[in-house]
């Protein structure tokens, strides 16, 4: 069984009694197709079509059931069987709305089931107040349907099984606790209205009659020097608390983790043999079978020539061992530049296949070039073994795959293996030909053990299912079984598409028809991985600049969010997420000549990233790291904001320009994050503050200071107006600085006023 919703869970009441199957049954429903009426749902019969109740209404929310419980009832989840198979009918968007009476009922879930034959629980998650882990006692449940699997079906629900407790003693003990956990809240909703206006001296006679407490000590601490005092540096010190309390967890576990970078072997001059010498346009694969990991390159463009050398990279010895100079010569294939190399786990083997060939020549032939005899060049396969009796030797699996039913020559492409099956797949790239017309390739597969090619789907302009590209991404999840396609280039044109393609059926789904965010950053240069345990694709985008990282982006395949993320070098120093050269066109010799590659490790949860513009930035392997924000880091940013916010109210009350310049570079500067774009400018716009200064001692609100202490800038007598906005902006300020702080630890985040109106 399968749930879809994770609830949180704790200590709960004490005597809590196990929790059961609630009786139920069916007072209503918007409409039914014959047979599947709505009473059907309550049997249990997966291979008898027609135990199900199916809605005649078709649209959105227009169809609805309601199930009425035996008794009140806290419920803990609901459960929806299924048929034994995947059905065009089966739910697939849904609401759950609960109450206590019919006609009062609340939204409870929104959310998606699967197409397949498992069943899927939802959770109730509690929606009162505080972190009272129950909800309210329930009678009613009414599911409203929003659409099926398959459009223009409609959509059906087979079984339904509800859980939880209806034992009178114990809802009754469940809605006393609740109750009174939503009276505590309510105080503490009140105490923070009260404070927001000053009225803290209120909140101390509510404390002392009814013991209720607004926030952690910590955080009252934290109240007094910001609001009362504004002491930054004593703030600064409960910041510090906070941090070793733990106190800035669920913030640190929000923001997105640094791409760190540290190269791990330079590559050698041109003609050493101690290692591999820069380049672009090679491919990288990873072997990590029993005799260990290893990283293996083959070919490229050094800037001059296309290179004949295969190499191995022993990642726990960090050694480059050369396995070949020549490969031609070993029975391997010759120099070449995007081609497409992968490695399959089951059988110890690397799969060579394409090239690049520039045909310029033979379109801009003249008398003295010879043409080849035909239009088409040949497209050779090759297989290397890296473990077992063949070990470290070359196998020519075709000399020509197009010949054999598989794809012709190509460059560009991506190539992938699912070892449990036994197939590899080829989709994409650029068809190496004379014509003039660009042509692309499909969707191949190529069966190892039978050796045979098998075309799934051509090009989309020839009636295939997607539309065909080079330099994209593909990306296998072999437990299941589906291949992710995005972006790329076709005729120049950057595409921002992704695709998920079911592998053993080849029915291929749109994720995303457009993703702008990426639209300066997909095209050439572009690789990515997949990492399965977080559910995470990383891409890496070149960006035409020696002074920067590539950009590492990530997406979040469940939710298909896109996010940068910040690039920081092995010497500490920061840089863009993408370079400031991203887009600009630059003259190369080769369409690969900036191309570099990156493997994944997934035991040591280790990117690997050779090559790219020989003598560029990325010169040499290197290994990348993501690293999570640490809590020194939010109290740093806490620092900032105290510090801007000091200096802010300094300007207001000094005209000595000498002392606030002093503390903007002295004291602010240190904790700036220069590589942070939003931090920057704001720190860049305080010099306006300062020409904002008093102009002299003759304004009574004003007074001259010396430079101020790092602990604190005075407060001086103002009007009663200007009291009410410092108050106010102070007040803001605190409620800015406890966005980093445990709401467990902190004021409620509801407003008083929401709750009444």
């Amino acid at each position: 069984m399968e749930d879809v919703q994770v609830a949180s869970t704790s200590a709960g009441l004490a005597s809590e009694p196990l929790v059961h199957e609630l009786e139920f049954t069916i007072v209503g429903a918007s409409s039914y197709s014959n047979p599947y009426r709505p009473e059907r749902i309550l049997e249990n019969d997966r291979h008898d079509p027609a135990s199900r109740w199916s809605t005649e209404i078709k649209g959105p929310g227009k169809a609805w059931i309601v199930l009425e419980l035996k008794k009140l009832s806290v419920l803990s989840t609901i459960t929806f069987r299924k048929h034994y198979k995947p059905h065009p009918c089966n739910l697939h968007e849904f609401e759950v709305w609960t109450g206590a009476s019919e006609d009062r009922l609340s939204l409870k879930f929104q959310g998606q089931l699967k197409d397949d034959d498992i069943d899927e629980t939802v959770r109730f998650e509690p929606s009162g107040p505080g972190d009272f882990e129950y909800d309210l006692p329930m009678r009613f449940v009414k599911i409203v349907p929003l659409s099926a699997h398959m459009p223009k079906y409609n959509a059906s629900i087979w079984n339904v099984v509800i859980e939880g407790w209806d034992d009178p003693v114990y809802v009754r003990k469940v809605s006393t606790s609740l109750q009174d956990s939503r009276e505590r809240e309510g105080m503490r909703l009140v105490m923070k209205f009260l404070r927001q206006r000053g009225l803290e001296h209120v909140n101390t006679n509510i404390l002392n009659a009814t013991k209720t407490v607004l926030e952690d000590p910590l955080v009252s601490r934290l109240y007094d020097t910001v609001v009362n005092r504004m002491d930054y540096g004593a703030a600064e010190s409960v910041f510090r608390e906070i941090g070793a309390k733990g106190g800035f967890a669920s913030y640190l576990g929000s923001c997105s983790p640094r791409a760190c970078w540290r190269r791990v072997e330079s590559a050698a001059e041109p003609g050493k043999a101690d290692a591999p010498c820069n380049r672009g346009g090679h491919t990288l694969c990873l072997d990590h079978g029993h005799h260990g990991r290893h990283i293996y390159l083959l070919g490229g463009w050094d800037g001059v020539r296309e290179l004949p050398d295969f190499w191995s990279y022993d990642i726990q010895a960090e050694r480059w061992r050369v396995l070949s100079l020549h490969t031609q010569a070993d029975g391997g294939p010759g120099a070449r530049v995007g081609h497409a190399m992968t490695y399959d786990r089951r059988t110890n083997s690397i799969f060579i296949l394409g090239r690049y060939i520039n045909t310029k020549q033979y379109h801009e032939s003249g008398d003295n070039v010879e043409e080849p005899p035909s239009e088409r060049f040949p497209s050779d396969f090759f297989r290397f073994k890296t473990a077992g009796h063949n070990r470290g030797t070359w196998e020519k699996l075709s000399l020509d795959t197009e010949a054999e039913g598989g794809p012709p020559l190509l460059h560009g492409h991506r190539m992938v293996v699912d070892s449990d099956s036994q197939r590899l797949y080829v989709f994409g790239g650029e068809i190496v030909t004379r014509q003039r017309n660009r042509l692309f390739a499909g969707l191949y597969c190529y069966d190892i053990a039978a050796r045979t090619w098998k075309m799934i789907f051509d090009d989309k302009i020839r009636g295939g299912a997607i539309l065909s590209r080079k330099d994209h991404s593909m990306l296998l999840d072999e437990t299941a079984k589906t291949t992710y396609i995005f972006g790329g280039t076709r005729d120049g044109a950057q595409l921002s598409d992704a695709w998920v393609l079911d592998v053993p059926s080849g029915r291929e789904t749109l994720l995303q028809d457009s993703l702008p965010t990426l639209g300066a950053i997909f095209g050439d240069c572009q690789r990515s991985i997949l990492d399965k345990p977080s559910g995470e694709i990383r891409l890496f985008c070149c960006s035409h600049s020696s002074r920067h990282m590539p950009a590492v982006w990530r997406c979040t395949i469940s939710s298909g969010s896109w996010e940068p993320l910040q690039v920081e070098a092995g010497d500490g120093s920061h840089a863009s997420p993408l370079g400031k050269e991203v887009g600009h066109a630059i003259e190369r010799s080769n369409p690969y000549q900036t191309s570099f590659d990156v493997v994944y490790d997934n035991d040591t949860k280790q990117h690997f990233l050779f090559g790219g513009d020989p003598g560029g930035g990325s010169n040499g392997l290197w290994v990348v790291s993501l690293e999570s924000l640490v809590a020194d880091e939010a109290v740093r940013r806490c620092q900032f904001l105290l510090r801007r916010h000091s200096f802010i109210e300094l300007c207001h009350t000094t005209s000595d320009i000498q002392a606030a310049l002093s503390f903007l570079r002295d004291t602010i500067g240190p904790t700036v994050n220069m590589s942070s774009t939003e931090e920057t400018a704001a720190y860049h716009s305080l010099m306006e503050y300062i020409l904002r200064s008093p102009e002299g001692d003759d304004d009574p609100d004003c007074a001259d200071i010396e430079h101020p202490s790092r602990s604190s800038v005075p407060v001086y007598t103002h009007d009663e107006e200007e009291k009410d906005d410092i108050f106010r902006k102070r007040m803001q300020l605190f409620e800015q600085l406890l966005l980093f702080i445990e709401p467990s630890m902190r004021q409620p985040d509801d407003d008083l006023m929401d709750q009444l109106f």
